[in-house]
């Protein structure tokens, strides 16, 4: 790829295999107030920020008396819990590819989990280093697919939406990069290549893409 100057790392199924306590975490929630998602909801969750989730629970399965702030607050809390009991691991070749990128490249994350969960995710990784900059789910008011937290991201980088290089694995996140004017790589750890389809790049590993710069 040519002219590119940074590259935005989503986080939660990029950077790190979380995806499933994400699921873990809002389906504890959920479950507290009789609601059970079906695998076709989740599907359509990834991606999203958690505000994003509880506000589309709370108008399609009627909850009321109850905020979307308490239930995001609840679910931050039980992912934390869950995350520090669990052994969750960087996505394999993460290490490599941010060293190698990171003397070529500014780098950023925009990610859809909240400050707090991204901030115990650095820590833990030692990775606060390697990005300039860093958008979360609760610094945003729409979340992906809208491409809101990109073009945030980009603003921030004080570059071209087009010469910078997004690294996805949802269909909401291709959506929200290649909305915000940016090319996509996507990685097949969440969804199948065919579902990805919108993105510039399809790899099935993040080993793949120190190939393609």
């Amino acid at each position: 790829m040519n002219k590119i100057r940074a590259v935005i790392f989503d986080m939660d199924g990029v950077i790190i295999n979380s995806e499933q306590i994400h699921v873990m975490a809002e389906n504890f929630v959920l479950n507290k107030y009789g609601i059970f998602p079906t695998e076709k909801e989740w599907d359509s969750f990834k991606g999203k920020t958690s505000a994003g989730i509880f506000s589309q629970i709370i108008i399609e399965h009627h909850i009321e008396g109850i905020s979307v702030e308490y239930l995001t607050g609840e679910k931050v809390d039980k992912f934390l819990e869950m995350m520090l009991a669990a052994d969750i691991e960087l996505f394999d070749g993460l290490v490599d590819l941010i060293n190698d990128l990171s003397v070529r490249f500014s780098l950023a994350l925009s990610t859809s989990s909240h400050s707090r969960i991204q901030k115990v995710i650095f820590d833990r990784f030692d990775l606060h280093k390697y990005f300039s900059v860093v958008v979360t789910g609760d610094m945003i008011k729409i979340g992906k697919p809208d491409p809101e937290p990109y073009l945030l991201a980009i603003d921030k980088l004080g570059v071209p939406a087009d010469s910078c290089v997004v690294i996805e694995d949802s269909v909401n996140g291709v959506a929200s990069a290649k909305s915000a004017g940016a090319k996509v790589v996507a990685v097949t750890h969440s969804f199948s290549a065919n579902m990805l389809h919108q993105a510039d790049v399809i790899v099935d590993s993040l080993s793949a893409i120190r190939e393609i710069f």
